[in-house]
């Protein structure tokens, strides 16, 4: 027996070598008993039935995680049920178009911990029904469905993750789920970096959320997460969208040099948006439209490409206390729009600091503000 595999017997060792105790990841999972540990070497391991880990067990790759390698054609390649199990240091891969995901955690709190996850099925990871799991350190790409799915009343953390490169959303919250979202890049991703909707909630904070293809986070159908601290840049679309009746709180977040909107809000939402910095974006820094109401208060939107704010289409928002400076204009209220404007510094822009059409000016209310110049009111 080698050295090797000598320091290795306190684990069930899972290896292509005559020492080995098994040569499938599944048989060693299926003969564990709780509390054991399993060490899989490098090697490439390939299952058509999901391996199902329903008892307290660890299951750790030895190296290079790149060099272990676990993959499906078939099917799901891990489903965890356990109340705590270990998966950690291994390369998970599901191969084929069928509706299955790289890893279920479908109940419990197991830890997902520096793995390199991807899916050529659903998402590479989901998170369901209660389940509370720990995901940390992965590499999770090239879904192709969502990164990470968090769904029904599950939660977790999800923390210092790599998640890019997803077909749809780096992380998707759905269906009353409440996840931490932590301290992750979510980047180049074809769609949002992050999409909250169906009453999907969670706390997303100190992220950094970079060059996707649609709004950097996107929140929609109910949801009403708390977004905080994150830096949300260079996206193709806007930074934050949020339309179709959904709240949210949306504090201290530094928002710039995406190719539309700062954020824009639409159809009957109701967000509260709170001491961000907003600048630097392709059009204007914040955009209500369709209905639109909610609450912008103490926010530094600056540098626009257009109007720092541009309100229109029977939206009807309060700003109070905001620095609305050196954008093309300061606020454009136009096509039946309306606000409350109060206490905001409305000075340094190009062409004014206020700009309210006759049709808006029945549903506008001014006070408090400060301009360089005179309003103007056609």
């Amino acid at each position: 027996m080698s050295k090797e595999m000598q320091d290795h017997k306190k684990h069930i060792v899972v290896g292509h070598t005559i020492d080995a105790d098994y040569d499938s990841i599944g048989t060693a999972v299926d003969n564990s008993k709780p509390g054991e540990s399993i060490l899989i070497l490098p090697g490439v391991y390939e299952t058509s039935a999901s391996i199902y880990v329903d008892k307290n067990i660890k299951i750790t790759g030895s190296g290079d995680p790149q060099e272990i390698i676990v993959k499906s054609h078939m099917s799901t390649v891990f489903v965890i049920t356990a109340d705590y199990a270990q998966i950690s240091n291994i390369t998970v891969t599901q191969e084929t178009n069928f509706d299955a995901f790289g890893i279920s955690i479908d109940s419990g709190s197991s830890i997902v911990s520096g793995c390199n996850l991807s899916s050529k099925g659903l998402a590479c990871l989901s998170i369901s029904g209660t389940a509370t799991p720990q995901i940390r350190n992965n590499r999770i790409h090239e879904g192709n469905d969502a990164g990470i799915l968090v769904s029904g009343s599950s939660a977790g953390v999800i923390e210092d993750n790599h998640i890019y490169k997803n077909r749809f959303a780096g992380i998707e919250i759905k269906g009353h789920a409440n996840p931490l979202v932590t301290s992750n890049k979510i980047y180049n991703g074809l769609e949002a970096g992050l999409l909250v909707q169906e009453n999907g909630t969670g706390f997303i904070t100190k992220n950094d959320i970079a060059r996707n293809k649609l709004a950097g986070i996107e929140i929609r159908k109910g949801g009403n997460p708390r977004v905080r601290d994150n830096v949300i840049y260079g996206g193709d679309h806007t930074g934050i969208f949020i339309h179709s009746r959904s709240t949210g709180n949306i504090e201290s977040n530094e928002i710039f040099d995406n190719k539309r909107s700062g954020i824009a809000i639409q159809e009957f939402s109701n967000p509260t948006i709170t001491q961000n910095t907003i600048r630097s974006n392709g059009e204007a820094g914040i955009i209500f439209s369709d209905n639109a109401i909610g609450t912008l208060d103490s926010n530094d939107i600056v540098s626009n490409s257009f109007s720092g704010v541009q309100i229109s289409t029977s939206a009807n928002p309060s700003l109070t206390n905001n620095r609305i400076s050196f954008n093309l204009g300061g606020v454009m209220i136009n096509n039946q729009g309306g606000a409350t404007l109060v206490n905001n510094d409305l000075r340094y822009n190009q062409k004014g600091g206020l700009y309210v059409s006759e049709d808006s000016q029945k549903q506008t209310q001014i006070s408090g503000n400060i301009e360089w110049s005179e309003s103007s009111i056609n």
